[in-house]
């Protein structure tokens, strides 16, 4: 399977939660695996059909709905398994803090292997560089 496949199933299923899953109150975390075939029998994410999307995003929608956010263990996050085609999907979720619970993006990850935060986590302004020249 190519990184190719990875990052396009990647991409695609992180466009059709955030489109299709109405519940903000968790940020969630996608890792898409497809099947490990060769690259000709591995269904491409634009032959999915919406009904199978939608499939997936009412599965999601529903494990989220069941999490309590006052009980999830930040070192040990809820996880949820989705399949469609010939991929897992694996959903991990965290919740929000209060003030963005309920808007705001639903995926962490809509990029492959980058984590994106909607809040700044700085803690200042950053030490002056010292060349050591």
């Amino acid at each position: 399977m190519s990184d190719d496949m990875q990052d396009r199933w990647h991409r695609a299923t992180c466009k059709e939660l955030e489109g299709r899953v109405k519940g903000r109150l968790f940020l969630v975390w996608v890792k898409a695996e497809p099947g490990q075939t060769e690259p000709e029998g591995t269904t491409a994410p634009e032959e999915v059909d919406p009904q199978a999307w939608e499939a997936v995003a009412q599965s999601a929608e529903e494990w989220l709905a069941g999490l309590d956010q006052a009980s999830v263990d930040p070192n040990d996050p809820p996880s949820h398994e989705v399949r469609v085609a010939d991929v897992r999907i694996e959903l991990t979720a965290a919740p929000k803090k209060t003030k963005r619970q309920g808007s705001g993006p639903l995926i962490a990850n809509p990029f492959q292997g980058v984590a994106t935060f909607t809040e700044s986590y700085a803690t200042g302004p950053a030490e002056p560089f010292e060349d050591g020249a």
